[in-house]
């Protein structure tokens, strides 16, 4: 297993992020249709992100549609009242070995999102950012942006900006065992904790 590492060592440009999109709304589920686009505007290009996997061999994710908000399921309100905390039910996939990939949606009281596609390991409590979102300019579709070093750093106790110690415990890895599917993942969200979650 890799060693994780501090934060801040694999963020890309915060001023950036900050001018990404951060996101509240109600859920379709995992097999909604997909958002429609701009009348017009060509469709996003798949994208995809190399990163490093089992003994450091280099594996291959794709990374999902940009979240539409009839997709977002919110997160129990945490410390920071001012701030809104989301996923997006289509985007997350279990894979083997406890790990899940999911997008995560934070919402500022002015409004501006900030959207990252992360992973998630259930047993070791560790996390990864792989992309950020936003909109090039001239360009109406949100493209993702891979991190400079997806590198898996241990996820903080008290997590109080992002919210992530909550979604590990109490929503995808009860236990520090993973949910066995998205259905299972977008049913503890809908409920705010996993059945099998210490309250």
């Amino acid at each position: 297993m890799q060693r994780a590492t501090r934060w801040s060592a694999t963020l890309p440009d915060r001023r950036w992020v900050a001018a990404c999109a951060l996101a509240l709304a109600a859920l379709s589920g995992p097999g909604a249709s997909a958002p429609a686009r701009a009348q017009g505007a060509p469709a996003a290009p798949a994208q995809s992100v190399v990163v490093a996997g089992q003994d450091d061999a280099e594996i291959r994710i794709e990374l999902p549609a940009h979240p539409a908000d009839a997709d977002l399921v919110a997160l129990p309100p945490g410390p920071r009242a001012d701030l809104r905390f989301m996923v997006d039910a289509r985007s997350i996939r279990v894979q083997p070995g406890g790990e899940l990939l999911y997008t995560f949606v934070v919402i500022a009281p002015s409004g501006s999102r900030s959207v990252s596609h992360e992973q998630m390991r259930c047993e070791s409590r560790e996390w990864r950012l792989l992309a950020v979102a936003g909109t090039p300019p001239g360009n109406a579709s949100p493209r993702w942006t891979p991190a400079r070093q997806p590198r898996w750093r241990l996820l903080p106790d008290g997590d109080a900006f992002g919210q992530r110690a909550v979604l590990h415990k109490d929503i995808f890895c009860p236990g520090r065992v993973a949910v066995a599917d998205a259905r299972e993942a977008v049913a503890a969200l809908r409920a705010g904790m996993h059945p099998r979650a210490n309250p």
